[in-house]
């Protein structure tokens, strides 16, 4: 990245960039939740976001156990099974006892599933480079270190974070009679 600077403090430029930079965060989320939402008003045979993100991480990995995908996706074993039996109802991918291990369930895409892989990855590529094509690459370079580091933050699920009960209410005023 460019340069290192101290922590903004309040009120000051870049304290406002970092609100800036939180807000467009939020923005890019709750539009990706609200896609990933839209999944739910699919008709049958359509595939939603959610499960193109497994089908798209697949295709590195394939083919692999059903557990080693529902790490890598980040999730359990029995969401990772729901979808890849609708996925596998749909022809999009297939699922086989392990010749070396038969305690182990593989999974990979079908021909079917690589075609629409491919065609899902084009489309999205082509309007991720066209909504970044006047971008320049450093900046886009720097937005990557930037994206991780704000992954960090909310990617560690260890940091103990403050819950209401962790909260003491101010004590109850009486009332004056």
């Amino acid at each position: 990245m460019a340069g290192k600077s101290k922590a903004p403090k309040p009120g000051t430029d870049g304290w406002r960039l970092h609100e800036e930079l939180a807000a467009a965060f939020t923005e890019a989320d709750r539009s990706l939740r609200r896609l990933r939402g839209r999944d739910s008003q699919l008709p049958p045979g359509h595939i939603g976001h959610s499960r193109f993100e497994l089908m798209f991480l697949l295709r590195d990995l394939q083919p692999c156990s059903m557990n080693d995908l529902a790490k890598a996706a980040g999730f359990s074993a029995p969401s990772i099974s729901r979808m890849l039996e609708a996925l596998e109802a749909d022809g999009f991918v297939f699922r086989v006892r392990s010749e070396s291990d038969r305690r182990l369930v593989m999974v990979a895409l079908t021909d079917l599933g690589r075609e629409l892989v491919d065609a899902r990855g084009k489309f999205w590529g082509d309007r991720w480079l066209e909504a970044l094509e006047d971008v320049d690459l450093a900046e886009i370079a720097d937005a990557t270190e930037v994206l991780r580091r704000i992954a960090d933050v909310f990617g560690d699920p260890d940091v103990p974070v403050p819950q209401a009960d962790a909260i003491k209410a101010p004590a109850a005023k009486k009332k004056k009679k």
